[in-house]
């Protein structure tokens, strides 16, 4: 996946992001519940303990509020993570492969067995504009209109596997 993340960074300053679509991060909701953004401590009440959680040592793509956090963490439920800072916990990346987690946004509820042709039918320029990647497709997405970051989607075998929200450095 740094493969792709590598690629879309370059891709992103060669080909811009005018004209992508936008998903936004603060309504959209994991398992239709679970917002993106929440405090460490309903994340822990609505997801449990994380299966890992790893100290988060770069301080590219942050905000200034996240630079000044006195703890700075990645918490992993599986291969699902929310970057964790102070008391705040935002989603950052979601796996779908296990069917464990969806995804609601304002337009479609994004699932392990979502497809390209139903998200084409929500976001048709993203969709047309994906870059092939790795054996797949990854979509790309605005967290909102004047957002620099990106919601990438990434399809194996015509499935979403993979969200994760990305930051500019």
């Amino acid at each position: 996946m740094r493969q792709v993340i590598a690629f879309v960074l370059f891709s992103s300053v060669a080909y811009g992001q005018n004209g992508l679509e936008v998903i936004d991060f603060k309504t959209a909701k994991l398992n239709k519940t679970i917002p993106s953004a929440l405090t460490t401590k309903q994340l822990k009440t609505l997801l449990g303990k994380p299966t890992k959680i790893e100290d988060y040592t770069s301080e590219c793509a942050l905000t200034e509020e996240q630079e000044r956090a006195k703890v700075k963490q990645l918490y992993s439920f599986g291969h699902t993570q929310f970057f964790v800072f102070d008391h705040k916990a935002e989603l950052t990346s979601i796996d779908f492969r296990s069917g464990t987690f969806s995804y609601l946004t304002e337009k479609i509820l994004l699932t392990s067995t979502t497809t390209l042709a139903d998200l084409q039918k929500v976001y048709p320029k993203s969709v047309s504009a994906a870059i092939k990647e790795n054996g797949g497709k990854l979509v790309r997405l605005k967290p909102c209109k004047d957002c620099d970051g990106q919601c990438l989607l990434y399809f194996e075998k015509g499935k979403l596997v993979q969200l994760n929200w990305w930051e500019e450095c």
